[in-house]
């Protein structure tokens, strides 16, 4: 009997041979056709804020190919959490200018784990959204873990719990927050549908609203990408990417902070493109830079993300520039 871990393999193996001329048997037809569009684009038009900012390197000795790490406030230090292997989650300290501690790093139970965003809990725990694979690579759900207890300052394994619903259709990229004292997470960002979560259980009855932007594809599917953060004048500000073909690219937009979470405002060019990152010749499956967290730190945005599965990066730059690029959007 093939265990769930093969079976994950297996469907995984399968996208790698996408690159061919003939669908493989088994691979669905929409990852398929994405994947045999035009490999080029024209991005004459296509800008970014990734010359505005400062990228820095999260290097792991341990962990070379580590990809699509989160990291949230610990003090005057940082918690980065991070895809060690392809389902696994492992999380280390980083010191304030993200120079990694080589001997804080901590694997978690979490197999499989996939794209672990990071949370402090109202009640003081750190915990860990991610992506459960399991039974079905095409289907995954949300799950969620304390992986700190409140004032341990230590790395623990604990009991996991389901947080998307029962039943429901994919689920990847939720995005957790906090506003006025909740706990919330977003599934769509486009139509902007989120969830209050309790503790320990799974979400239900969304708070969903719609709207329109004039960001450069219009039509493409805006999904999460990091935690959004409260701005602290009645706004949150929060990240999606959006799939052109292979290429990931990565937008902004503005909520009210409070139900029903209206959309206000939104880029029309993104903040980090996928050309921004990092050729690799070990993963041209996509080219991807892939923002996986976000902290506010004084006037100044931090991001996490990965490059093409591959690399670990911290982009900080100043909230003004953020903003600058946001534009009104229209209620449906």
């Amino acid at each position: 009997m093939v265990n769930v871990h093969q079976r994950i393999t297996k469907e995984v193996n399968r996208r790698y041979v996408l690159m061919g001329m003939k669908r493989p048997v088994g691979v669905p037809m929409q990852v398929y056709r994405r994947q045999q569009q035009e490999m080029n684009r024209d991005i004459s038009s296509l800008k970014s804020l990734k010359n505005n900012g400062i990228v820095y390197d999260l290097k792991f000795k341990k962990f070379p190919n580590a990809f699509n790490p989160s990291v949230i406030n610990f003090g005057e230090k940082y918690i980065c959490a991070f895809r060690s292997q392809e389902f696994k989650c492992t999380a280390c300290i980083l010191d304030k200018n993200f120079i990694v501690d080589e001997t804080s790093f901590f694997t978690f139970n979490l197999d499989p784990c996939v794209d672990s965003r990071l949370l402090w809990a109202l009640n003081g725990d750190l915990l860990a959204f991610y992506a459960s694979p399991v039974p079905d690579m095409y289907k995954e759900h949300i799950r969620a873990s304390v992986i700190m207890k409140k004032d341990s300052g230590k790395f623990s394994n604990n009991e996991h719990f389901r947080v998307s619903p029962q039943n429901d259709p994919r689920h990847k990229n939720w995005c957790p927050f906090i506003s006025n004292g909740k706990m919330y997470i977003t599934d769509t960002v486009k139509p902007h549908k989120v969830y209050e979560v309790e503790f320990g259980k799974a979400v239900a009855n969304p708070i969903i609203s719609n709207w329109t932007s004039k960001w450069y594809k219009p039509l493409l599917e805006k999904r999460g990408s990091t935690n959004a953060v409260n701005l602290g004048n009645g706004m949150c500000l929060g990240t999606f990417h959006t799939i052109d073909g292979k290429y990931y690219d990565n937008g902004l937009y503005l909520f009210e902070d409070k139900p029903p979470f209206k959309v206000l405002q939104c880029s029309s060019q993104p903040f980090l493109k996928a050309e921004d990152s990092t050729p690799c010749t070990r993963w041209q499956y996509t080219i991807c830079a892939f923002p996986m967290s976000m902290i506010k730190k004084g006037e100044n945005i931090i991001i996490s993300y990965g490059e093409n599965d591959n690399a670990c990066k911290i982009f900080k730059i100043a909230l003004s520039d953020m903003l600058d690029i946001l534009q009104p959007v229209n209620d449906i």
